[in-house]
C-alpha cells in the first residue's frame, strides 16, 4: 500500500503558489506517494496535476499512485479534473477532520483558516506535519513550532517542494506508529 500524503492549502491562490503545489505533486508522485486533498481548485488541483504529470511521464513509482479528493459538499461536479477518486462527503468543513485523520502526514502550501483547522486536527491526531517555505499561510507561520505539549516534534519547514516530498518519503511511513 502506498503512503497517502495530505496536501492542504488555499482553494484560490496565485500562479506562483500553484507552481509550487504542482512541483510538490510531481515530486510526491515521482516518489511513489499518493495525494489526499480537499478535491477542489488552487493548491489541491495544482498538486494533483503535478502527480498526474509524473504518472504520464511513465516514472516507475508514479504508476502506482493516485489523487483522492474529499469534497465538503455532495456535488461531485465541483471536483478538480485531475482526481482519480472523488468522494463527495456532504460533511462541510468537518471533512477537514477526515483528511487530517486519513493522511499519514500532511504538507501545507499557503492556506487560510481551513488549512489552519487541518493542521490543528492533524496535530491532535499525532500526524507528521510540514509546511512549504515561501508559500505563506498558516503552515509557514507555524513551522518550527509545536502547537501544544502533546508532541515534541515541531512542524517541519521544507525549503522547496522537492524537499517537502523527501520529508514525506522519510517520515510518513512512521506516521502509523505515532498516531
Amino acid at each position: 500500500m502506498r503512503a497517502l500524503v495530505g496536501v492542504i492549502g488555499s482553494g484560490q491562490t496565485s500562479a506562483a503558489i500553484e507552481a509550487l503545489a504542482y512541483r510538490l505533486g510531481y515530486a510526491l508522485g515521482a516518489g511513489g506517494l499518493s495525494i489526499l486533498c480537499g478535491g477542489r481548485g488552487g493548491v489541491m488541483e495544482a498538486a494533483c496535476r503535478g502527480l498526474v504529470q509524473a504518472r504520464s511521464e511513465g516514472l516507475p513509482l508514479a504508476q502506482e499512485v493516485c489523487c483522492l479528493g474529499l469534497l465538503p459538499g455532495t456535488d461531485a461536479s465541483v471536483a478538480n479534473r485531475y482526481l482519480d477518486y472523488v468522494l463527495p462527503t456532504g460533511l462541510g468543513i468537518a471533512r477537514n477532520a477526515v483528511i487530517a485523520q486519513a493522511a499519514q502526514g500532511l504538507i501545507a502550501v499557503e492556506g487560510g483558516s481551513g488549512t489552519l483547522s487541518e493542521l490543528a486536527l492533524a496535530w491532535q491526531f499525532g500526524k507528521p506535519l510540514c509546511a512549504l517555505a515561501s508559500s505563506g499561510g498558516w503552515g509557514e507561520a507555524l513551522a518550527g513550532r509545536t502547537l501544544d505539549g502533546r508532541w515534541s516534534t515541531p512542524i517541519a519547514l521544507a525549503s522547496s517542494p522537492e524537499e517537502a516530498a523527501a520529508w514525506a518519503k522519510a517520515c510518513v511511513p512512521e506516521a502509523s506508529n505515532r498516531a
